[in-house]
């Protein structure tokens, strides 16, 4: 057994997946992915599977949008459709404070919105 990697990936959840998946399309040499258990029996198993593009940092909103273009074609890459519903989030602010942040993160969003394209589902 060889003991080398290119890319070593520490976690087989949906995030290591992945990046091992990402990196052996693109041919990235030897990617080895640990898991101490099952492949996604951590807190991916646990997720209600939502994706929202609302957030106050720009990194997290690229994310989520990429996230959807992936979902856009989830069925002709994997050979299998993901049953992804877009049913939206409600954030409630039980506060002025709240409110105020709010309102602030708002801003972030509406800006990235208007220079990408968001996926139709």
């Amino acid at each position: 057994m060889e003991k080398t990697a290119d890319v070593v990936i520490i976690g087989g959840g949906i995030i290591g997946l992945s990046i091992a998946y990402y990196l052996a399309l693109k041919k990235a040499g030897r990617v080895v992915l640990y898991e101490k258990g099952q492949l996604g029996e951590g807190s991916t198993s646990r997720c209600v599977g939502g994706i929202r593009t609302q957030f106050s940092t720009e990194i997290n909103i690229r994310f989520s949008l990429e996230s959807l273009k992936t979902f856009e074609v989830f069925k002709e890459e994997f050979g299998i459709a993901p049953e992804f519903r877009r049913i939206g989030y409600l954030f409630l602010a039980t506060t002025e404070r709240e409110t105020e942040v709010f309102k602030e993160n708002i801003k972030t969003p509406k800006e990235i919105w208007r220079t990408c394209r968001v996926p139709k589902l």
